[in-house]
């Protein structure tokens, strides 16, 4: 007997879709080279400023905090004696 032979349909489509998407892809790659991508070096190096930055923002808090507690003890003193001159 003989064997039926498969036919794959849009087989010629199909092969020449992946090849345009294939050298889209290689421009596309070629072209965020051009444009300034950024590397593994600039990536990690911007890491490292957010850290450094995060921890200047810690710092900044605690000051922040240490200033309002002197504010709040200040006007905390200075209560009773406006109370007084009031009565």
């Amino acid at each position: 007997m003989a064997e039926k032979e498969k036919k794959i349909r849009g087989g010629g489509r199909a092969t020449l879709a992946l090849i345009l998407a294939i050298i889209a892809l290689v421009i596309s790659l070629i072209a965020y080279q051009r444009s300034g991508g950024k590397g593994e070096d600039e990536v990690s190096a911007l890491k490292a400023k957010i850290a450094e930055l995060k921890k200047g923002e810690e710092e900044l808090r605690k000051k922040l905090a240490n200033v309002l507690e002197k504010v709040a003890d200040t006007i905390k003193k200075e209560e009773p004696t406006e109370e007084k001159k009031g009565k």
